[in-house]
């Protein structure tokens, strides 16, 4: 991972956003999150300004940051546990924004892409809890009807 001296003032604008009022706070994290800072230290501050749309109910824009810090930042400068939490909460982004089929995708993509036959996430301590709440959210929508065959098929298959 890198470290860069650059980063102090990012670091900064980071510390700052956490007590402002949302509008200044916003501002601050899109300034944190500019390309001339170290790639690790630009995937934090994504990840910080996407999980403070998240907080405040503005799951379309958490998506859009979690989408940019999985499609900017190259893999080996992201912590593996970002990649997990990025992953996981677009899934829940697309699902508490009445998105349910495309929630279902990614939650079921995700289970593939960490668990499956060929990953291409890393298992990390986080990987058990992103688990567990992705398959209690799938059994929700199945116990509600609203689970795709392919999404019972692999919940059954989980189950064994």
């Amino acid at each position: 991972m890198e470290d860069r001296s650059e980063d102090a003032e990012g670091r900064r604008l980071l510390l700052d956003a956490r007590s402002q009022q949302r509008s200044e706070a916003l501002a601050l994290y899109e300034r944190a999150a500019d390309a001339r800072y170290g790639k690790t230290f630009r995937a934090a501050a994504l990840a910080e300004w996407a999980a403070f749309h998240f907080r405040g109910g503005e799951h379309g824009d958490a998506i859009l940051v979690y989408r940019r810090l999985l499609d900017d930042i190259p893999r080996h400068f992201v912590e593996p546990d970002i990649v997990l939490l990025a992953r996981y909460q677009v899934a829940a982004g697309l699902d508490a924004g009445g998105q349910a089929a495309q929630a279902q995708a990614a939650y079921l993509e995700f289970l593939a892409d960490l668990l499956g036959e060929q990953p291409s996430l890393e298992i990390t301590a986080g990987s058990g809890f992103f688990v567990s709440r992705t398959l209690a959210r799938l059994r929700e929508m199945e116990s509600a009807g609203n689970l795709s065959g392919e999404g019972r098929s692999i919940l059954a298959e989980m189950a064994r």
